[in-house]
């Protein structure tokens, strides 16, 4: 009788432990389910945190712009007057950027339309401080040379004076190597100034 007892006993005892195992092992399982979702949401969310951040170290480098990986004579020439500028990469508010491309309207209606040798270098026309020289040239890329521009692809930077800023504008011509004009703009007196060109065939006009 007494071994009956014994032998239920340690049966009710294996028995609580195998139910008390089973039991804590169900409750393991699901803790380590849980961490190990929380494990990967947290990964997910630092990924995509990763993803942003390097979409927005892109946007600023676009926004700022910066060299051309040099593959054609355009890429070179564009790198030249991107290096010759005094803050190349910053640029200016959207609003100073707009009056700059609304003053070359007017300076390159000028320069399509007047006989080279009377362009106007006037305050209205935006010539007052322009290099002549300069804007025959630029004159004679439209009127001779047949190159054109699009306002809307005129960069601008800012430049180490307060109330100057400075630009590229480039010139274009089926078949041709482009032409980047790069110079300054006079934020005060509302004046283009161009100082130097790269690339292009401006210069066999002249001959």
């Amino acid at each position: 009788m007494f071994k009956l007892k014994s032998i239920f006993l340690m049966g009710a005892v294996l028995i609580s432990v195998i139910v008390v195992g089973s039991v804590s092992g169900v409750f393991y399982l699901k803790h380590m389910k849980t961490e190990n979702e929380t494990v990967q949401q947290t990964t997910e969310q630092t990924i995509q945190q990763t993803e942003t951040t390097q979409n927005n170290v892109e946007n600023k480098q676009q926004e700022k712009g910066k060299l051309r990986e040099e593959i054609t004579e355009d890429d070179k020439s564009y790198n030249e007057a991107f290096k010759s500028l005094e803050m190349a990469g910053h640029k200016v508010e959207p609003s100073l950027e707009k009056e700059v491309k609304e003053a070359f309207k007017v300076v390159i209606k000028e320069c399509k339309t007047a006989n080279i040798l009377e362009i106007d270098y006037s305050i209205e026309k935006h010539l007052k401080m322009a290099k002549q020289d300069m804007i025959m040239a630029f004159a004679v890329s439209f009127q001779q040379n047949g190159y054109d521009v699009n306002v809307d692809d005129i960069e601008v930077y800012e430049s180490s004076v307060s109330d100057v800023v400075q630009f590229i504008v480039k010139s274009t011509k089926k078949g041709e190597d482009s032409i980047f004009w790069a110079g300054n703009y006079n934020t005060m007196a509302h004046q283009v100034s161009i100082s130097r060109y790269y690339g292009g065939h401006v210069g066999k006009a002249f001959g």
